[in-house]
């Protein structure tokens, strides 16, 4: 039987069921019912590609950005990836980078995003190669609260605002100029996605950035790369 006979065959089958679909208006509503799923599955397929696609832009520009070699810890998917960047760039001696991709397009992320699932996001954590000797907190939308007790033998965190957007930050430490302006210009360069920044001498993470990863282009990493290396030189000017 060949496939338009197979198709007649059907059709006639079905013929009689269809006519009175139309004759009772149920048609649009099983039209509705058979297509929704269809477009589920469509909806969810484009958010898949589209993760993927800008999980691997990222891992591309991190490679082009620390020339060296990136072994994973989990993944790459289209969801994202954590991995490590062999040998660490200067000043760290560990370097850890893990992203996590969503889309508004994937029914799955939007129901994660409902029950307070954080969004995408880029998280960078490292260990330098020596122990800070100036400290920095800064946390978007907050006063960095934690910052604001005096350690024992230690001196107080100091207090800053940003003159961009008056965003404020703590600092501990004898000589934290440096530190200051690495990290204004690390704010000035990427303030639409940076949403946290630590550098600490006890605790884990050691140093801390996190940006939204719907705010970076793939072609800022390098970037964003070569600043965070400037942080944690400034860090060890104490």
């Amino acid at each position: 039987m060949s496939f338009d006979r197979f198709l007649n065959w059907l059709l006639d089958r079905i013929d009689p069921w269809l006519l009175q679909w139309e004759a009772t208006g149920l048609g649009l509503w099983v039209l509705a019912a058979a297509c929704l799923p269809l477009l589920v599955l469509a909806s969810w397929l484009v958010g898949w590609l589209r993760k993927r696609r800008r999980g691997q832009a990222i891992l591309a520009a991190l490679r082009a950005g620390s020339r060296g070699t990136i072994e994973f810890r989990r993944g790459p998917g289209a969801w994202g990836f954590v991995a490590a960047l062999t040998p660490a760039p200067d000043p760290f001696r560990e370097f850890s980078v893990s992203f996590r991709a969503m889309s508004i397009f994937d029914p799955v992320d939007c129901l994660r995003r409902l029950t307070g699932a954080p969004p995408s996001r880029l998280h960078i954590w490292a260990i330098l190669q020596r122990t800070p000797e100036a400290e920095l907190v800064w946390e978007r939308g907050q006063v960095p609260a934690r910052a604001l007790g005096r350690g024992p033998g230690r001196t107080l965190w100091e207090i800053h605002r940003l003159s961009l957007g008056g965003a404020e930050y703590a600092t501990r430490g004898l000589n934290a100029g440096a530190l200051r302006y690495a990290f204004t210009d690390l704010y000035a360069r990427f303030h639409a996605g940076l949403q946290w920044v630590v550098v600490q001498r006890e605790g884990a993470p050691q140093f801390e950035v996190v940006m939204a990863g719907s705010a970076l282009a793939a072609h800022e990493v390098s970037a964003l790369l070569a600043t965070i290396r400037a942080l944690g030189r400034a860090a060890r000017i104490g």
